[in-house]
């Protein structure tokens, strides 16, 4: 009896083999020239689906930038700060310092190059523990090759003697700083 079944299963199975096989070889119908105008069609398909992709791609994370203009966009150069309580006819320092007593006026002239009409310069005057005392802010109103810029902050005595520093800024952008004595 385990005989019989074993040989009904295997031809069963046999038979469920040539029913596929039959079914299979049905749906297999034409030849390679049939099939050529179908599997060309196809081709040019996928080549146009592909370079539409590729340009709603390119256009929506890679947009036409602006013009490009002649001249590059200058960097602010920050050739001199100097610390000074008297300033000349085009706000150059008279004299230097190294600190000032607890009153008075005191100035940051600072020499900038490639100054743009625009920008904004400010001065931070902080105690040695980075606190903001005074700010300052200049304004340019029209390009400039070379401009002394001086931020002026006056002491009235409130402050604490002890180690300050004046840091000087275009756009966000520091360009130097300087350190001093309050006395």
């Amino acid at each position: 009896m385990t005989m019989q079944r074993v040989r009904r299963s295997s031809a069963a199975s046999l038979l469920l083999l040539v029913i596929l096989v039959v079914a299979l070889v049905g749906c297999a119908s034409g030849n390679a020239r049939e099939a050529e105008p179908f599997a060309t069609r196809d081709a040019e398909k996928t080549a146009v689906m592909s370079e539409a992709q590729q340009t709603a791609i390119i256009d929506r994370f890679f947009p036409t930038p602006g013009k490009a203009t002649k001249e590059p966009t200058p960097i602010v150069v920050l050739e001199s700060l100097v610390l000074t309580t008297s300033l000349g006819s085009n706000n150059e320092p008279q004299q230097e310092v190294r600190g000032v007593s607890g009153t008075g006026t005191l100035y940051a002239a600072a020499l900038c190059h490639y100054l743009t009409k625009g920008s904004v310069a400010t001065a931070y005057w902080t105690n040695k523990d980075d606190a903001v005392a005074y700010s300052s802010e200049i304004s340019i109103d029209e390009n400039a090759e070379t401009r002394w810029l001086a931020f002026q902050w006056n002491i009235d005595g409130s402050l604490p003697p002890g180690e300050y520093v004046v840091y000087i800024y275009i756009d966000s952008w520091l360009l130097g700083s300087l350190v001093f004595q309050l006395r």
